[in-house]
């Protein structure tokens, strides 16, 4: 393929997703929009995800296989960033799919509506059924950060969206921590500015009982949690872009939680709030563990 009928590069981090990953790929090759190229960065898969993407590759030269260790989605969504060539870019994750006319619709709206980024609607599947995830009603023109950010209910996914390459090219994933999407994500839609969102464009987020965030426990996963959260809440405070209030994490006990914000935290008894302590958080305890 010519670099210049490249309209939309696809960057997909994959690791361990034997099961899922051919219909990712399904999804993807037939798009109604042919002019793509698909980044597939095997992320140090040990079962037989490297296999499918190579047949996938054999069968369809739009798309492009990249093999590194295992270092987690960010820097694998970074080295996809690094070579990718479209005018346009969005991330699909490998255990995902989306609508046949996913990119032809966002890339469409961008460019009737002279925006630098599309949002679209998504689902959360499950094996017996599947429920919005965020239910785009119309499509709308928003010119400021916080107006997207208000417009896409505050879901800091890096997928389910299509951004203009050369304003988002420079920025980079945090590597080799877990939650990288939102601190990434603010930053993009900052970096872009102005967006539409389609609706009738939608992204199926599968809900993997084997990925690698539910997969893991402990105080890494929690570190990370409380280290991209802070990221996300510092940068839209130094950028003076208003945004709900973002829950740090949740600590869980028997019959009560604790949700914790940056400014207050909120205790629960059965489900049900009783207390709001006004207390800026300090994450020392955190880390300490």
């Amino acid at each position: 393929m010519e670099k210049g009928l490249i309209l939309v590069s696809v960057i997909i981090p994959a690791y361990n997703t034997e099961k899922y990953i051919s219909k990712c790929l399904n999804s993807l090759v037939s798009q109604s929009l042919k002019d793509i190229e698909i980044i597939v960065i095997d992320d140090g898969s040990t079962d037989k995800t490297p296999d499918i993407i190579k047949e996938y590759a054999n069968k369809d030269n739009r798309i492009r296989v990249i093999t590194q260790t295992n270092q987690k989605q960010g820097a694998a969504r970074n080295r996809g960033l690094e070579i990718a060539q479209g005018e346009y870019v969005t991330f699909v994750d490998a255990d995902d799919w989306v609508s046949e006319e996913y990119l032809e619709n966002m890339y469409n709206a961008i460019l009737q509506n002279k925006v630098n980024m599309a949002a679209a609607s998504m689902t959360r599947d499950k094996t017996d059924k599947i429920k919005p995830h965020l239910n785009l009603k119309e499509k709308a023109v928003y010119n400021n950060a916080a107006e997207i950010i208000k417009a896409i209910d505050n879901h800091y996914e890096t997928v389910g969206k299509l951004y203009k390459r050369e304003l988002i090219k420079d920025l980079k994933f945090q590597e080799g921590v877990y939650y990288e999407d939102g601190g990434y994500t603010i930053r993009a839609i900052y970096a872009c500015a102005s967006a539409v969102t389609v609706p009738e464009a939608v992204y199926h987020y599968v809900s993997n009982p084997h990925s690698t965030v539910k997969q893991r426990t402990g105080g890494n996963l929690l570190r990370d949690k409380v280290t991209t959260s802070l990221d996300l809440i510092n940068f839209a405070e130094e950028h003076n872009i208003k945004i709900k209030d973002w829950v740090i994490y949740k600590e869980r006990h028997f019959l009560w939680a604790i949700k914790h914000y940056k400014y207050y935290k909120d205790y629960y008894i059965f489900g049900i709030k009783i207390l709001r302590v006004n207390q800026e958080f300090d994450d020392r305890r955190v880390y300490a563990d």
